[in-house]
């Protein structure tokens, strides 16, 4: 009896974190480190956002990389553009704001209008 009382349980559990209503990211993150052609053995991240959500579009409100620490040349492409499935932007990072040198790319945060999501490298 126990151990169905105890089976019971955790099959409940299991139904409930499993259900149809648990969010999945409208987006995909991807990151690129290619050469910087302007300044010989240091590189650049490129970060790649991409709609995959089938059922609107996505507004994208800013896009956030390693908490602030990387710096973003002049123009920001993430600040509030709006994407329908499959479309993507991407944008350049630079350099670690605190020490200068190459950014090395460990946390993207992406604020959407279906939430904020975050991307571990």
């Amino acid at each position: 009896m126990r151990k169905n009382l105890v089976t019971l349980c955790f099959s409940i559990l299991f139904l409930f974190g499993c259900g149809q209503n648990a969010e999945t990211s409208p987006i995909k993150v991807e990151l690129f480190e290619t050469p910087n052609p302007y300044w010989s053995g240091s590189t650049i991240s490129k970060v790649r956002v991409t709609a995959i959500s089938e059922t609107a579009d996505v507004s994208i409100n800013s896009v956030t990389v390693n908490k602030g620490n990387c710096v973003r040349p002049h123009n920001n492409p993430f600040v509030s553009k709006t994407l329908g499935y499959g479309q993507s932007m991407e944008g350049m990072y630079f350099a670690n704001k605190k020490e200068g040198g190459d950014c090395k790319v460990l946390l993207v945060e992406v604020d959407t209008s279906k939430g904020i999501w975050s991307f571990n490298f």
